[in-house]
């Protein structure tokens, strides 16, 4: 490396420490505490050596937002059709004492459904969220281990989200 190059990465850590100590500023103040000042300066060590870890932040990202409008159109696909099957029963169906206990029923079993499917949603955004950690802790980005901790997880959501916003500005 030349020293001109030595100097451009300088300036690039720079940048970034900085750029990434606003974003901070910006957080609430307990994910501030959260979030040392070491560990923006490592992250932007880690980010300034390896822009490959950006292009993953962004495809991790891309990722989640897709399996979850997947995840949403299953759970409106099934409200939907839950709607529906109790729409034709009540056409069907001439005994009004009939209808509103058929409703009741079928209302009983939508929720069931409905619960059942809320779990294996929550079950698949975990194992989603496992998966972005074991991948993030792997590229030796700070603060980034697997958990189900939730304070953990926001704190670690915001980080993602200073890295895009730093990736953002650094490709402009």
């Amino acid at each position: 490396m030349t020293d001109d190059d030595n100097i451009k990465l300088q300036k690039k850590l720079y940048f970034m420490v900085d750029k990434l100590k606003e974003f901070h500023g910006k957080l609430d103040t307990d994910i501030q505490n959260r979030i040392p000042l070491e560990n923006l300066i490592t992250m932007a060590n880690v980010l300034v050596n390896d822009e490959h870890i950006f292009e993953v932040v962004g495809k991790l990202n891309e990722y989640q937002n897709a399996t979850e409008d997947v995840l949403k159109k299953q759970r409106d696909d099934l409200i939907l059709e839950n709607q529906k099957e109790i729409e034709s029963y009540v056409q069907k169906l001439n005994d009004s004492d009939e209808v509103v206990h058929t409703v009741q029923l079928l209302k009983k079993q939508h929720a069931k459904k409905l619960k059942d499917l809320d779990r294996a949603i929550v079950q698949n955004l975990d194992s989603l969220v496992l998966e972005q950690q074991h991948t993030l802790q792997v590229l030796n980005l700070p603060a980034f281990s697997e958990t189900f901790d939730s304070k953990t997880i926001i704190t670690q959501m915001h980080l993602l989200s200073m890295i895009l916003k730093l990736q953002k500005l650094l490709s402009s």
